[in-house]
């Protein structure tokens, strides 16, 4: 009996290649709702320039990218473990930095550059999937539990970048710096 191996790549390769992808479409991402002006592209693509809805831009090419690798990953036979936790704590830090970063440079600034704008998110995917492959290589054994609550709080991120597009509170946070709008509205 012959039992063919297949090649699974590696897991630096697999977040080098989760990096590059996610910084790729978020770049399209950023446009997406004014070139379609679809309601459903409102879900997934910032509709104003509130810092806000740009966490769509890192937030949403992470979770394609997971999704690719539990595909690719489970066609291999080659799980990653708390692969949904890990995932969740890497969103969690690249969301946060994002919002931290914007807000201490354009506080001390007085306003926001376009460039600046751009390294940081760059910078968060960075971050995000560095943080991811060093939680996994930290922790190789699977850990009872943790993939629910990765998936139920990636659910929750997910849930609460699109219900707040919808309906968004009227804070600074949600507010576009150019028209003073919030959201859809």
């Amino acid at each position: 009996m012959y039992i063919q191996r297949t090649k699974v790549f590696s897991l630096s390769t697999q977040m080098t290649a989760g990096f590059v992808f996610s910084c790729v479409l978020g770049f399209p991402l950023h446009f997406l709702y004014d070139w379609t002006q679809s309601r459903i592209a409102a879900a997934f693509a910032p509709v104003n320039e509130s810092p806000f809805e740009h966490l769509k831009l890192v937030f949403f090419p992470l979770l394609l990218f997971l999704a690719l690798q539990l595909i690719y990953t489970h066609r291999k036979r080659a799980s990653i473990p708390n692969l949904l936790w890990v995932y969740a704590l890497a969103a969690a830090l690249a969301l946060s930095f994002v919002t931290v970063s914007y807000y201490t440079y354009s506080g001390i600034l007085g306003r926001h550059l376009m460039p600046v704008d751009i390294a940081i998110f760059v910078l968060a995917l960075a971050l995000a999937y560095y943080a991811a492959y060093r939680l996994i290589r930290s922790h190789p054994a699977r850990i009872k539990g943790f993939d629910l609550i990765g998936g139920a709080v990636l659910f929750m991120l997910a849930l609460l970048l699109i219900v707040f597009t919808y309906l968004p509170p009227h804070l600074p946070w949600f507010c576009d710096p150019l028209t003073g709008s919030y959201g859809l509205a």
